[in-house]
């Protein structure tokens, strides 16, 4: 596992960025709704469709959200201990990977995991090292995902950073992220209506 950990830890930290960016925008019963088909909030409490039964009241403590590489598909709890109570839920990637092969018949297997991981915004660089392709070869890539309407760019400081349109979300099968006034964000992305370019 120590060749794949870069990898895994990336991932990892790409999850993390996206369910803070989430929680911030949108609201914590946001991230609960999208852990997992098995979880779903009710604004007052957290069913988990599970093989046993058991009743937590989580008043005056914390559940820990822990996103897991490993877990696909299955979901996991630790609730009879309040204090210490944990949600182990599988990465979207998980449920991405198992789409991406139709993807990679369509556009490519190179192409389809670059797109598969905008998920968050990243640079060529970033991609560069995460698949283990050259610099020109993902700038060729994102050129054409770009053409296609697939990603959109904008530049952030020394980078240009890449994410995917709601288009590019419906291809790899993603929920588009939400377009309420809460989740606008103040960068505008090159393509992105009203935003001047």
């Amino acid at each position: 596992m120590a060749d794949q950990w870069p990898a895994l830890r990336a991932m990892l930290e790409a999850e993390l960025a996206l369910r803070a960016t989430t929680m911030a925008t949108t609201g914590v019963g946001s991230v609960l709704n999208s852990l997992h088909p098995r979880v779903a909030w009710t604004g007052r409490a957290l069913p988990v469709d599970s093989s046993y039964r058991i009743t937590t009241t989580l008043a005056e403590a914390e559940l820990v959200l822990a996103p897991s590489v490993l877990a696909w598909p299955h979901v996991s709890t630790q609730m009879c201990d309040a204090g210490n109570a944990v949600l182990v839920y599988p990465l979207a990637a998980g449920r991405a990977d198992q789409r991406r092969g139709g993807l990679g018949e369509l556009v490519g297997a190179s192409r389809a995991a670059i797109l598969a991981d905008l998920n968050v915004p990243r640079s060529t660089r970033q991609l560069s090292e995460r698949h283990r392709l050259a610099p020109a070869t993902v700038s060729y890539h994102l050129g054409v995902l770009l053409r296609s309407g697939l990603v959109l760019r904008r530049r952030d400081r020394h980078s240009v950073l890449y994410r995917r349109t709601a288009g590019g979300e419906e291809l790899v099968g993603c929920q588009p992220e939400p377009t309420g006034p809460a989740s606008r964000r103040k960068t505008a992305w090159v393509g992105e209506p009203g935003s001047g370019t």
